[in-house]
Formats: C-alpha cells, sequence, structure tokens
C-alpha cells in the first residue's frame, strides 16, 4: 500500500518537475531567446575593419556575414523550437504511462496466470 502512496503522490510530483526540467533543458541549450535577441548578428562576429567612411567591401562582407548569421539562427530557433514542442508534447504520455503502469502490471500478472492455468 506504501508504494501505490508514493506512486501516485510524490512520485507523479517528481515526474512533472522532472519533464518541466527537460522542457526548461532543451529550450536553454538551444538557446532560443539569445538566437532571436542576435538574429541580424554578423556569424561568429567574422566581419572587416572598416577602412574609411564609404567601404563597399565593408559593406559587402558584413551584408554576408550577417546573412549567414541569420539563416543559421532560424535553423537553429527552428529546431530548437520542434525539439520543445516534443518534450512538452511527449510528456504528458509519459505521466499517463506511470499513472497507468501499476494497473497493466496487475492486468497482464492476471492475465499470465490465467493462462497458466488454463
Amino acid at each position: 500500500m506504501n508504494y501505490l502512496i508514493w506512486h501516485y503522490t510524490e512520485a507523479l510530483a517528481d515526474l512533472f518537475r522532472i519533464w518541466m526540467d527537460f522542457v526548461w533543458f532543451v529550450f536553454n541549450y538551444f538557446s532560443i531567446s539569445l538566437l532571436a535577441k542576435t538574429l541580424f548578428y554578423p556569424w561568429k562576429r567574422i566581419g572587416e575593419r572598416r577602412s574609411k567612411f564609404f567601404d563597399p567591401t565593408f559593406l559587402i562582407i558584413d551584408f554576408i556575414m550577417r546573412t549567414v548569421g541569420f539563416l543559421f539562427r532560424t535553423i537553429a530557433i527552428i529546431v530548437g523550437s520542434v525539439a520543445v514542442l516534443l518534450a512538452v508534447i511527449i510528456g504528458p504520455f509519459f505521466i499517463i504511462g506511470w499513472i497507468l503502469f501499476p494497473i497493466i502490471i496487475l492486468l497482464l500478472l492476471g492475465n499470465g496466470i490465467n493462462l497458466l492455468l488454463r
């Protein structure tokens, strides 16, 4: 009886916290908020130093590096968002599985005993 009380109280609350920690980890692993803030920055801060007021070489390289940075950051934001969405969607299935796990074990045990008695 103590197991069932633990299973449906403490363990269920811990499982929910683990799920929320996992979602937080995935969100921060991909640094989605930081990538959104730096969306138009040059990629890896690669660029040229401006030699004069109007420098066409600087403008072209700066534009290319900002475009590359935008593309890579956009792809990372999309991949990270999909990973967070999957973590959010898959979590309830684990919680439902945790709730049903003792019932499934009892049903399988009863089915096994039933097969032995035939």
